[in-house]
């Protein structure tokens, strides 16, 4: 059995092109093209300054390509799934000029965007959240309770009304 399967995790490095093409049956297809920063795996038990990265050129298809080319940004983390495609163009002698390849992207779960080039209230947004999250677990904990407020307590049904037993 063969199978081309791509798994990658790593960080927007440009801002995503979004394209539009005519397809066969003259309606309008989109693709949207990005390139995706990958530290080499023999480089992560290094320094940061001295890690290599590869840029690996992304491409996803449709309606999806529209949501990414709006949503995705400069330094966004992304796992993407999809499969490698390689292509190679020939010379008139028939011999191969060069390969090119790109990974068609099936899945892309979006991660952790940059703060990088994040304006204030970005960052100030960003840091309220955290610090309302650790008021509320430190608040469980000050009361005894090991329970987060807002969490289901231990031994509590979730998916029954008013965290009754369920009936049998």
């Amino acid at each position: 059995m063969n199978q081309n399967i791509v798994m990658l995790v790593g960080r927007i490095a440009n801002k995503p092109q979004l394209k539009t093409y005519t397809k066969k049956d003259k309606s309008e297809g989109y693709r949207c093209f990005f390139r995706l920063a990958v530290t080499r795996l023999m480089d992560r038990g290094v320094k940061r300054e001295d890690q290599r990265c590869s840029f690996i050129p992304i491409v996803a298809w449709g309606e999806a390509a529209k949501r990414h080319a709006q949503y995705l940004d400069v330094g966004t983390e992304v796992t993407i799934a999809g499969e490698l495609i390689v292509d190679a163009n020939r010379n008139e002698d028939g011999t191969f000029a060069a390969d090119f390849f790109n990974v068609q992207a099936r899945d892309i779960q979006y991660g952790q965007p940059s703060l990088k080039n994040a304006t204030l209230e970005t960052v100030q947004r960003r840091q309220k959240t955290l610090t309302d999250r650790i008021e509320e677990i430190q608040a469980g904990m000050a009361t005894g309770s090991e329970v987060p407020a807002g969490a289901v307590a231990p031994g509590v049904n979730p998916f029954t009304k008013d965290g009754e037993a369920p009936v049998a």
